[in-house]
């Protein structure tokens, strides 16, 4: 916020006396002749819509009549929760008081308090009764005296009373022991506890209890003190007197009620009782009917006749229309925004909030100063670094249909716009970078942070998933380049390390978006190639992969550097195929191994068609197990166009130790595939030092074993041993 920017003021939502939007002072013309002109007080009803102006009525009406009638407003919302029976009598004493209209201030503190609280005494005795082990205990005691006088014939007696004198003075000690022992053994504490209780000396006790209690006063005491408060104020006035209960529609159904059907009361007193004051006493009730209806429960009707029998007198505030409300909106745009805003700028706000706010009907008073205010806070924080235009749009859209965070950023990502048609504007109305500002607002930070904070998640999937429809809705942002370039650029070491096919889809997907060129894009290029140079192994190709590299090899065509470090790492990729033991591969592991292979290939015949065969030629290398290359070479020769690859397939092993390994598979009868043929026509076709001698021989004892020899294999062998021939000939020529 700015020195200047300061200067703006929030409008006060507070009521009036002044009738701004017009019809309002009529109303409470008619209101004040009817309390001025009247012999008897009536209830009067003040119908109207939420802000439609009913508490500035009021206050109007209580200008009007300030020398001939004195008015209690009691506002019910600020006592929700509270009795309100009692606290309408509490804030009625009050205000009679502080008008001099009850005198006797000690008589009414004393009421006050009598209705704040209520005294409640209550005694309780608590005594205790004696249970069968008591009784038990009580009659030992009994046989004490006996004991003692035995005792004291001592001399005289026999010996045998004398111990039974003994055991009767002892007879309580005992017991008390017994009952003692019993307990220990009882599990339950408390009923150990009773047992033992017999034990324990118990007094009976009194106890005096003084309780204050908060309550309502019933109807019949309502009407006393609101009658014995009447007459008094009668005595020291003979003004009218105006009840006005406001707020009444805010509140819970329950309270509201009792309330209301206290209001009846105010007309109800007995007639024996009834003084001149009682034409004197006149009620004004504003409410929404709509807010009040839900109070009973049996639904519109009910309401409406209740109200009937409640109230003489009814007034409805009618609704707003458009060439006073639109002087009031720019008037209190003009007092709020002073000297900040001219009459143009003033007036596309207006516009803009009168298409999305009031396209069916006209806004209230209130809601137009809390838009406004609200449009106050954004503006103190932007100010003239964000187009008014938007931050009115962002405001309005807050308020309608921005209320989940989701919602936010589908509705910022949406191409086609359609939130703005659900608040009924139109795109035209907004400067073109218009979302992007929005966003700012959205996340409170500069335009280009909120760019990447909106983007950024949606647009590093879209481009790690090459998502094209998401591309292409993101597409629209002429900051999208600028987003991207802070992913590539987080994030293409760790591509490269953890799964080197993002870095080909990011390729791929950075291509589609379609993005003129800029430093921004030369930049996500530059990351993209740096990547592929930091890849340590491919775990996979996958299938788009190709096409992404295919672009970053049209980015880069003549580079030489490009394409040997896609090479240094396919090198490093023999894990692709390799099986890390000498055992056979299964058919689920061949399959995949051709499917790895046809990328590779495609990957190939892409750096020779761009001219560059001799990088190949001398970077690319098969150094792997003798299972894993023989295995290599017979997934090779099933992929179409084989041939044009297959040059560059020298094996960087010992090449005994691949005859060797043809030798068992061979052993492990597989040569009636007749794909083992075309393997063996591959490797005479490289043309290396092969020694086949070994390999002959094994064959020739294979074709021996007639019993195992099946005839697809004997003609497969027929033919391997005609070609090993033929090149051991030219061989040797």
């Amino acid at each position: 916020m700015t020195e200047e920017t300061n200067k703006i003021k929030l409008l006060p939502d507070e009521v009036t006396q002044k009738d701004e939007l017009g019809g309002h002072e009529l109303i409470a013309n008619v209101i004040y002749d009817t309390i001025h002109e009247e012999k008897i007080g009536k209830s009067i009803a003040l119908i109207g819509g939420w802000g439609t102006g009913k508490s500035s009525i009021v206050e109007m009406v209580k200008a009007k009549l300030d020398n001939i009638c004195h008015v209690f407003i009691f506002n019910a919302w600020e006592h929700e929760g509270d009795p309100l029976k009692r606290t309408f009598l509490e804030s009625l004493i009050e205000f009679g008081s502080e008008k001099k209209l009850l005198t006797d201030k000690e008589k009414w503190e004393k009421e006050k308090n009598r209705l704040a609280k209520r005294i409640e005494e209550v005694e309780s005795t608590n005594y205790t009764r004696i249970n069968k082990l008591g009784y038990l205990l009580l009659f030992s005691t009994l046989l004490v005296p006996i004991g003692a006088v035995l005792l004291s014939k001592w001399p005289a007696l026999i010996p045998c009373w004398h111990v039974f004198g003994v055991i009767c003075i002892l007879t309580p000690v005992i017991t008390s022991a017994i009952i003692f022992i019993y307990s220990r053994f009882e599990k339950d504490k408390q009923k150990r506890d009773k047992i033992l209780s017999v034990l324990i000396d118990k007094s009976e006790k009194t106890t005096n209890t003084t309780t204050y209690k908060t309550a309502d006063p019933t109807s019949i005491e309502f009407q006393n003190v609101f009658i014995s408060i009447f007459k008094e104020i009668h005595t020291n006035s003979n003004k009218e007197f105006l009840i006005v209960i406001d707020n009444l529609d805010r509140i819970q159904s329950g309270e509201s009620l009792k309330i209301w059907a206290t209001m009846k009361t105010f007309f109800e007193i007995d007639f024996r009782k009834k003084g001149e004051w009682t034409n004197k006493i006149w009620l004004l009730v504003p409410f929404d009917l709509e807010g009040v209806k839900h109070f009973w429960a049996n639904g519109a009707k009910l309401a409406e006749s209740f109200i009937d029998k409640t109230f003489q007198i009814k007034f409805n505030v009618p609704p707003l229309v458009l060439t006073n409300w639109e002087e009031y909106f720019k008037d209190k745009m003009k007092i709020a925004f002073q000297k900040f805003l001219n009459d143009t700028e003033i007036h596309n706000v207006f516009r803009i909030y009168r298409l999305a706010c009031a396209h069916d009907k006209p806004p209230t008073p209130r809601a137009i100063k809390l838009f406004i205010n609200n449009l106050i806070v954004y503006y103190r924080t932007w100010g003239k670094n964000i187009d008014l235009r938007i931050q009115v749009l962002y405001v309005i859209l807050r308020n309608q249909i921005w209320n989940d965070e989701k919602v936010i950023i589908e509705n910022l990502l949406d191409s086609e716009n359609k939130f703005l048609k659900d608040i009924h504007l139109r795109v035209e109305m907004f400067p073109s970078d218009f979302k992007e500002y929005l966003a700012a607002l959205y996340f409170n930070v500069d335009k280009d942070t909120a760019i990447q904070l909106l983007l950024g998640p949606k647009l590093e999937k879209a481009l790690t998933n090459v998502d094209e429809k998401v591309l292409e809705d993101l597409n629209q942002f002429k900051w999208v380049v600028n987003v991207a370039e802070e992913i590539i650029e987080s994030n293409f070491k760790i591509w490269a390390s953890e799964n080197p096919n993002l870095v080909a889809k990011v390729c791929l997907a950075l291509a589609k978006l379609n993005i003129r060129d800029c430093i921004n894009l030369d930049n996500c290029w530059t990351y993209l190639r740096k990547s592929l140079e930091n890849i340590e192994k491919w775990n996979s190709v996958e299938d788009n992969s190709i096409e992404g590299i295919t672009e970053l090899f049209n980015k880069y065509k003549q580079e030489k550097s490009v394409y040997e470090a896609l090479i240094d790492t396919l090198n490093k990729s023999n894990t692709l195929y390799e099986k890390g033991s000498d055992s056979k591969y299964t058919s689920k592991e061949v399959t995949e191994i051709k499917g790895e292979l046809s990328k590779l290939a495609q990957l190939l015949n892409l750096i020779i068609s761009n001219g560059f065969e001799e990088v190949i030629k001398q970077k690319f290398k098969i150094k792997t197990l003798p299972i894993t290359y023989c295995t290599i070479i017979y997934c090779l020769v099933q992929i179409q166009d084989y041939d044009k690859v297959l040059k560059f397939f020298i094996p960087d092993i010992d090449h005994k130790k691949i005859i060797n390994e043809l030798v068992g598979i061979l052993g492990r009868g597989q040569f009636n595939d007749t794909n083992w043929v075309t393997v063996i026509n591959a490797l005479i076709i490289l043309e290396l030092e092969w020694n086949f001698k070994a390999f002959a021989d094994a064959i020739g004892m294979r074709l021996k074993d007639t019993l195992d020899l099946k005839p697809a294999e004997t003609v497969n062998l027929v033919k391997i041993i005609l070609d090993i021939n033929q090149y051991e000939n030219k061989r040797i020529s």
